[in-house]
């Protein structure tokens, strides 16, 4: 069964750290260690185990952009920003107006499962469209 995921923007407030340009899937890995590269200088404060955050932060990443490279028109960006004490990754690609749908048990051949995987262990999951690029965003983490 598929469920819409809900549009909207990031939080109010949040701001950009780094971004990333995307064209091809072999850039899934300079994204990673990238991203590793950039939370180095966010280091996690809160009770939770730093390296699950860093851990669900990269694999969020890489569904993502993973979804988008695979789906979208080049280029696809993948945006790390800050709000409050939670981090945001923002994921826009060229597929203006895709409808971004979250699956259920059933696995559909143009959609996957990476959605609905990165919404168990996201805070929050939304989509929203600014007429340049279809972005999907994920609340991650606390720091």
């Amino acid at each position: 069964m598929k469920q819409r995921l809900r549009m909207s923007w990031p939080p109010v407030g949040s701001y950009e750290i780094q971004q990333w340009v995307l064209n091809e899937p072999e850039d899934l890995a300079l994204l990673r260690q990238a991203l590793t590269e950039q939370l180095v200088e966010y280091p996690i404060t809160t009770g939770d185990d730093p390296d699950s955050v860093l851990d669900a932060l990269l694999l969020a990443a890489t569904e993502l952009a993973g979804r988008a490279v695979a789906r979208g028109k080049d280029p696809t960006v993948v945006t790390l920003m800050k709000h409050q004490d939670m981090f945001i990754l923002d994921v826009g690609d060229q597929s203006l107006g895709a409808a971004s749908m979250v699956q259920g048990t059933q696995q559909s051949a143009d959609e996957g499962l990476s959605l609905a995987f990165v919404e168990r262990f996201s805070q929050d999951l939304a989509w929203y469209d600014d007429g340049d690029a279809t972005h999907v965003w994920a609340e991650l983490g606390a720091t």
